[in-house]
């Protein structure tokens, strides 16, 4: 950041200075809760967040207004679910860890009442994920839901686990056969993604990377500045690039603005993560880590608080 400010003539200063800050109070929360992870009441905070979303079914059902719905829509819905958030793939997102945690806490049941509860739990979610049209939301939960059993069918090896991997598999290209076939808004897009129609997805995928090495090469790996990717100079420069608005790719924006440096930093923090969950082998954190890094290619922000607690629950030491 000092380097920037020094050799970067047009740069925004109180822009560097808030990401700059951000990112550290990411570091700052990544530390925190990996050091005192069995201090946080995560189970808890799980359960009590999941009461609150079940609670949320019937009230957005019956008050549709701008509020609690999105009606700005796209190509493939108009109408769709954000409650609270910002837009509907914000609460794609909490929905999908709230997602993950529930499938662990199933997975490790003891009781039939837990386990009938946390079923209940992933069903309301899942409702709630449905409502919410979230294309990236879908694929990130199924990439890390399958994850996560592939890693719990290897470790509970037997014939009963078995038979249940053969019957998955049936029931999961049943239930994929079914989607694709059917007229829903999430299954449409995703078959235009598939043939490579969504111009809108292909942009968040690749879109940036043009924009990326551009910046790189024309600021000799130094990045354009934290927190300037979205100024007016920056869309005027790398319009011709194939920028529009911003990139959505949560590391190639990082890498954009911060150069080789950002490049260093991603490493460190991906190889920390994949060090952590190769060594600790949870089932949690396995669907954590997909979930995490998947999540931020098609959209997502760096600096989003919820990504510096996922790191710090991957790292710590606890056995979750």
């Amino acid at each position: 950041a000092v380097l920037q400010i020094i050799l970067i003539k047009d740069i925004v200063f109180i822009k560097l200075f808030v990401n700059v800050m951000k990112i550290w109070i990411g570091f700052l929360l990544f530390i925190y809760v990996k050091e005192n992870i069995n201090k946080i009441p995560i189970r808890k905070i799980v359960d009590y967040s999941t009461y609150l979303f079940i609670i949320s079914i019937p009230i957005c059902l019956v008050f549709k207004n701008s509020i609690l719905w999105n009606d700005s829509g796209n190509l493939y819905s108009k109408v769709r679910l954000q409650l609270f958030f910002y837009e509907p793939s914000a609460l794609a997102y909490q929905l999908t860890v709230l997602t993950i945690f529930a499938v662990y806490y199933l997975f490790n049941s003891k009781n039939r009442k837990d386990k009938r509860k946390y079923v209940t739990f992933i069903f309301a979610l899942s409702i709630l994920i449905y409502f919410s049209k979230s294309l990236t939301g879908f694929l990130c939960i199924a990439i890390s839901l399958a994850s996560m059993y592939i890693a719990y069918a290897y470790q509970n090896k037997s014939f009963k686990i078995l038979a249940l991997n053969v019957f998955t598999i049936l029931l999961s290209s049943l239930f994929l056969f079914i989607f694709l076939r059917s007229n829903s808004p999430i299954s449409l897009r995703l078959l235009d993604v598939i043939s490579g129609n969504d111009t809108s997805f292909s942009y968040r995928l690749f879109g940036g990377y043009s924009v990326m090495t551009n910046a790189l090469n024309n600021t000799n790996l130094l990045g354009i500045g934290f927190g300037n990717l979205n100024t007016a100079q920056v869309a005027l420069n790398y319009g011709n690039y194939g920028l529009i608005g911003v990139i959505s790719n949560s590391f190639m924006y990082f890498i954009t603005e911060g150069g080789i440096c950002a490049i260093a930093y991603l490493f460190f923090i991906i190889g920390y993560l994949i060090k952590n969950v190769h060594k600790n082998k949870s089932i949690l954190k396995i669907g954590l880590f997909v979930f995490i890094i998947t999540t931020q290619i098609p959209g997502g922000y760096f600096t989003d608080p919820m990504n510096w607690i996922i790191y710090g629950i991957i790292c710590s030491k606890s056995n979750l």
